[in-house]
């Protein structure tokens, strides 16, 4: 037994009468879906290798047209088609069509294809793999694909047929667009934030400009339809510059762009550096006991100028809180003042609070620093 898909030329969005026999036979089998709106249906439980006769007519409000004839020979028994046909990557001009294989295709497979507005189906030659590319297809088009096995006997068994719509040549992304971009710092990494305007895209486009001129591709460390973080090479972090967003879409248009300014942090009158030239992240850094004065992470490389009233021309201890640090590793931590070493010290870390300064005078410029 099969099963059998029919199709005719015709409005794809029209409504029809089919009906089908055994040829050789008096009475007509109508389908129980009949009048049904398509130009395709699915016949299942069809004997093997015998001529079948199937008409067609279509079924207006007030009217019905001539019924139209076809004939059709199912394959010899024990040819199965292929199951579980698929489609994916559609583009304009092309399909990917993918399918289960059929233990009696010993003899490969054949990919038709049509317009649903037609009966004549085109045909690839001979393959033996389970995917194809269908190319050469009108764009904004309805078709369908189907595949046949080729068995021993030379016989064929269809598969039922797949529909689809090829992507149009209308620039997918008109109207699209973001708004409300805002971008904030942490670490070495900035992260823009943004609304969709008119949809959704698939994708978008983030640049970096230092002028507003010249335009660089980011490529985000990790990126969602609404979000995107990112880092600037060759800069210091963090630092003045404009980020834009612009929506992409499938068929590869781009949407309107929007631009956001980020503005670093203005760096106080007077104040002191802390540097991190370690391997790992320093997360906490207190003054005199004081709460965190980071208001992000200082990762490898990292600098942090801070000021706070009464804090220049007096002593103070300064302490910091590592991570990504073997314990049993040594720390050389130094005071530089006027670029030159005013202390120095090596501490073994322990996984606590490291020493970054002990009773030093604190002036204007000075610099904090761990290396390890």
């Amino acid at each position: 037994m099969q099963n059998v898909t029919f199709s005719w030329e015709g409005d794809s969005a029209g409504v029809y009468d089919f009906q089908y026999r055994e040829k050789g036979t008096i009475e007509w089998i109508e389908l129980a879906s009949s009048p049904a709106l398509g130009t395709s249906v699915n016949i299942s439980n069809l004997e093997d290798e015998t001529d079948y006769e199937f008409r067609v007519r279509a079924h207006g409000q007030t009217d019905v047209s001539a019924w139209q004839y076809y004939s059709y020979k199912t394959a010899a028994g024990g040819c199965v088609a292929p199951t579980s046909v698929s489609v994916s990557g559609i583009s304009q001009n092309a399909v990917n069509v993918s399918w289960n294989s059929a233990p009696s295709a010993v003899n490969g497979y054949i990919v038709q294809w049509k317009k649903a507005s037609q009966l004549s189906w085109l045909t690839s030659q001979v393959i033996h793999a389970t995917v194809f590319t269908v190319t050469g297809l009108t764009s904004g088009t309805d078709y369908q694909v189907k595949i046949l096995s080729i068995c021993t006997d030379g016989g064929t068994a269809d598969s039922a047929g797949v529909n689809f719509k090829t992507v149009s040549t209308t620039n997918l992304c008109t109207g699209l667009s973001v708004s409300g971009i805002s971008v904030s710092s942490s670490g070495t990494a900035y992260t823009a934030v943004w609304s969709n305007v008119g949809g959704n895209p698939i994708s978008h486009k983030v640049e970096y400009s230092l002028n507003g001129t010249n335009w660089f591709v980011i490529t985000p460390s990790s990126q969602s339809l609404t979000s995107a973080t990112y880092t600037i090479a060759g800069l210091t972090f963090p630092s003045n510059h404009q980020i834009r967003i612009t929506p992409k879409c499938g068929d590869n248009s781009l949407g309107t762009s929007a631009v956001y300014s980020f503005t670093a942090p203005a760096d106080p009158a007077q104040f002191v550096t802390f540097k991190n030239f370690t391997g790992g992240i320093i997360t906490w850094i207190g003054i005199d006991g004081s709460p965190n004065i980071l208001t992000s992470d200082l990762a490898p490389g990292g600098t942090k100028k801070y000021n706070q009233t009464g804090l220049l021309g007096s002593v103070h201890n300064a302490q910091a809180t590592l991570t990504g640090i073997a314990n049993g590793a040594t720390l050389t931590v130094s005071q530089i003042r006027g670029g030159n070493p005013i202390s120095s010290g090596s501490v073994i870390y322990n996984g606590v609070a490291i020493p970054l300064a002990i009773n030093q005078n604190f002036t204007d410029q000075d610099i904090f620093q761990v290396q390890g």
